[in-house]
């Protein structure tokens, strides 16, 4: 009888997400089709204009799948279904995350944790920054459909990275050939997708490299240049990508990259450094009692050298000429927030019974709740708000 009443439960249990799932992929598509009807809603309908326009200049691989799909069946229809299927995926990856590299085994909550990371949004106070994802770092943005390609495949290579670096702890253990065969297939395909993946997450990797060489005193070395081999392919990528953007453009729509501190930031946010604790509130309130494990436990680590590397990377660098104002160096660090929150919330959950031993220690798990249920709540607002204002600019 307790077998028969466990597997009703895990039924209702799939059957919750597969109706979450279907509410949030409904959510999409309709925010999607309101882009590709209104050039002002969002992203969306210059890029399906690019890709019908055989003549355009364009770096990405969606580009390039989106004409394909044109050509197959000239409608908007498969490429929103094809957007869907991929943060979907996204959504599922994230609660896999959680499933293998935390205590939450449990479906549902697993489920739900990774939806909810999925769209996480700053906490909105329009008394401090106005906007609800222009000039904060918002992870919930769905009006640039190549930044929910780099978000489902930042998730993958996560996935891949971590089960790498657990693989390669043991100095005697065999090179894992396929696992870094397939991180460099995800890497060099993330790139293609756009560029702000590989030039966040490289140079962790390359960060974390150097610490492990030094960590293990030169052991491992090949092992090391192995892992660090595998983002060749997408920094010939990235060079291509370089070339199309910036090279032999029409006249008056030159552009370049440049160095202006704080440029990016300050088109749209009226106090910068609160738009950042706004973003990152939850996550800097785990760090405040977590900073030992950045160097401990990877997967933490890891998340918090990308962000480094994409804040970095917003609050210094600026596009010049034609794409001056559009806050192209911001995809970075909108990209992490999806991670960056799945793992805050992991180190909250696994030093929650440490925690509640001290006074100030339930104090902070209990505001690191708040937050996070804050930040989400955002996040489902602001998707809410997308569709009955039939656009993104809020």
């Amino acid at each position: 009888m307790q077998t028969i009443e466990s597997r009703r439960r895990v039924r209702s249990q799939y059957g919750v997400v597969a109706l979450l799932y279907a509410l949030l992929g409904v959510a999409v598509a309709r925010m999607l089709l309101i882009q590709a009807a209104d050039p002002l809603a969002g992203d969306f309908a210059q890029h399906l204009t690019s890709a019908r326009n055989p003549q355009g200049r364009e770096y990405s691989l969606f580009t390039i799948l989106y004409r394909i799909m044109d050509g197959l069946w000239h409608s908007d229809l498969p490429i929103v279904l094809f957007l869907v299927a991929m943060v979907l995926t996204g959504v599922w990856l994230c609660g896999l995350f959680f499933r293998r590299h935390s205590p939450i085994k449990n479906v549902l909550l697993s489920s739900v944790l990774g939806i909810a990371c999925y769209c996480v949004d700053p906490i909105f106070l329009p008394w401090l920054n106005p906007y609800r994802v222009l000039g904060v770092q918002a992870g919930g943005v769905w009006h640039n459909p190549t930044l929910l390609g780099i978000k489902t495949m930042l998730m993958a290579l996560v996935l891949v990275y971590i089960s790498i670096c657990e693989q390669m702890e043991d100095l005697g253990a065999p090179l894992p050939t396929k696992k870094l065969l397939l991180f460099c297939a995800l890497l060099t395909v993330a790139t293609w997708i756009k560029p702000n993946l590989a030039m966040s997450v490289e140079p962790a990797i390359a960060f974390f490299l150097l610490f492990d060489l030094c960590r293990h005193r030169g052991k491992g070395f090949w092992k090391l240049a192995a892992l660090a081999a595998t983002v060749i392919p997408s920094l010939m990528v990235i060079g291509w990508q370089f070339m199309v953007s910036f090279t032999n453009a029409p006249a008056g729509e030159e552009s370049g990259i440049t160095f202006a501190l704080g440029m990016e930031i300050i088109v749209w946010a009226r106090r910068p450094v609160c738009a950042i604790l706004q973003s990152l509130a939850f996550p800097l309130l785990v760090l405040a009692f977590s900073v030992p494990q950045v160097f401990k436990d990877r997967k933490y680590g890891f998340a918090w050298a990308i962000a480094g590397v994409a804040y970095l990377e917003h609050l210094c660098l600026a596009e010049t000429g034609e794409r001056a104002g559009d806050g192209n160096f911001s995809w970075g660090v909108q990209m992490v927030m999806v991670y960056l929150f799945a793992v805050s919330v992991i180190r909250l959950v696994e030093d929650w019974p440490w925690l509640k031993q001290r006074l100030w220690g339930r104090g902070i798990a209990a505001a690191g709740a708040v937050l996070f249920l804050w930040h989400t709540f955002c996040g489902v607002q602001y998707i809410v708000l997308f569709i009955l204002n039939k656009g993104y600019f809020m």
